[in-house]
């Protein structure tokens, strides 16, 4: 089986020991998948729409992104 799968980085900050298509990959083979190369289109700090997947207008990814947890 093949799975495509679209997220969009919403954290504030950047990861601090992986890339977000490594943290999915990760999360796969720890519930057992196994995984092959990863594709990645885009950036995961490019602008984004404030409803996540919408083709509504687009803001950069300070002004959308989840707040740093104190």
């Amino acid at each position: 089986m093949k799975l495509t799968i679209k997220f969009e980085w919403r954290k504030h900050e950047e990861p601090k020991h992986w890339s977000p298509d490594v943290i999915v990959a990760k999360a796969l083979k720890d519930a057992g998948y196994t995984t092959g190369p990863s594709f990645v289109e885009g950036d995961h700090f490019e602008d984004k729409p404030v409803i996540p997947f919408s083709d509504k207008e687009k803001y950069p990814h300070a002004e959308v992104a989840w707040p740093k947890k104190a």
